[in-house]
């Protein structure tokens, strides 16, 4: 089973009716904000981990999940400097990162810098089209007809994610 690192970042954030919101200007005071990465992953990413570290999209999972976890490390080892990977079971990540936890415990959430978030497939699909190798299948996967097979495949993968930790 991987293990994992946990560190905590210092960024800007915005504080609105929901809480803090992360951003990427520092026009807002600063908070610190949980972070975690697979063992193997993305690791510049760290204490001083900020938004303005290189990564254009933070991958937000499931961190009780053994298989969601194994999967954030092998997306932190193949797509690098460019994602950030963060465990929404760290105590308040769901607060500090503006996110709902019903949704992100039934599915992977993809938000790039501006603060567009994709979930379940389209949030693989997004991470596929950010790998040079993988980009076509990645584009692919938006297409009609193939989307909802995506979508009817994630989501049985989401149902039995439990089980597959063993596989992973």
């Amino acid at each position: 089973m991987p293990t994992t690192r946990t560190t905590t970042m210092t960024m800007p954030v915005k504080i609105t009716d929901q809480g803090p919101v992360p951003r990427a200007d520092t026009e807002y005071p600063e908070a610190t904000v949980p972070t975690c990465q697979a063992a193997g992953g993305n690791a510049p990413f760290g204490l001083h981990t900020s938004p303005d570290d290189g990564a254009s999209l933070t991958v937000f999972y499931d961190g009780t999940c053994a298989f969601c976890t194994s999967q954030a490390s092998l997306i932190g080892r193949h797509l690098g400097d460019t994602v950030r990977t963060v465990s929404t079971a760290l105590p308040d990540a769901h607060h500090a990162w503006g996110l709902n936890p019903v949704r992100t415990s039934g599915e992977i959430i993809v938000r790039d810098r501006t603060g567009r978030e994709w979930g379940g497939a389209d949030a693989i699909a997004r991470l596929l089209r950010e790998s040079p190798r993988l980009a076509l299948l990645g584009r692919a996967m938006t297409l009609p007809g193939i989307r909802q097979v995506a979508h009817l495949g994630y989501r049985g993968v989401a149902r039995v994610r439990h089980r597959l930790a063993r596989w992973s």
